[in-house]
C-alpha cells in the first residue's frame, strides 16, 4: 500500500 500515493491524490483534489 502506498500511502504516500493517497497522500498525493488528496492533496490534488484540495488543489483544485
Amino acid at each position: 500500500v502506498r500511502k504516500i500515493w493517497l497522500s498525493i491524490f488528496l492533496a490534488n483534489s484540495f488543489r483544485t
